[in-house]
Formats: C-alpha cells, structure tokens, sequence
C-alpha cells in the first residue's frame, strides 16, 4: 500500500510539472525565467518587436507557459492597435487603398488577427 501511495504521489507530481516537455533541467527554467524578464522590460519600454522574439522562443522551450503567451497576446495587441487605428481613419477618410495598406500590414504583424 506504501508503494503504490508512494507511486501515485510521483505521478501527481510528475503531471503537475508545467509543461516542460522534458527540459526542466535548472539552466533552462533559470534562462526561460531571464528571458521573460527581459520580454517584460521591453514591453514596459515600448519594445514590443524586441519583446516578441523572446515570448516565441519561451514558448518553443515551453508551450504552456500561460505568462509567456499573456505578454505576446499584449505585445502583438499593442502592435496592432496603431495600425487598426491608422486603417479606420483612411476609411472614414474614403481613402480605402490607405486602409487596405494599413489592414495588409495589421495581417503582417498578427496573421491570426
């Protein structure tokens, strides 16, 4: 009975791990953890096209990291938002070959989008 509690309490420890498919060595966790600061500290900067690369490359090392993929969501938004109001101006405008540059370049920055 030991055994199996001893088994169960592995494997629920082992499940709970966030995700790191197989690179939850110190180093990594330690240089995932550097490289969101250093997202964090672009994003607080304005930074946003030197923060994205950064939140990508964390979330290749680790696709669950839910605050990787808040700052990128945030970073691609803030990104974005300049854009869509430069397109909805050029509509309002009529100038619609200027609003579909502007949309074009929104489908650049965020294809999702």
């Amino acid at each position: 009975m030991r055994t199996l509690v001893s088994f169960l309490l592995a494997c629920g420890l082992f499940l709970s791990l966030p995700g790191w498919a197989g690179a939850a060595n110190p180093e990594t966790v330690k240089k995932v953890e550097q490289m969101k600061q250093n997202a964090l500290e672009f994003l607080n900067q304005g930074k946003f096209n030197k923060a994205i690369p950064l939140l990508r490359e964390v979330l290749s090392i680790n696709p669950s990291d839910k605050t990787a993929v808040r700052y990128l969501r945030i970073a691609r938004q803030q990104l974005v938002e300049p854009v869509c109001k430069q397109a909805a101006d050029a509509y309002f405008e009529s100038n619609y070959a200027k609003s579909i540059e502007h949309w074009e370049n929104v489908l650049r920055i965020n294809p999702d989008d």
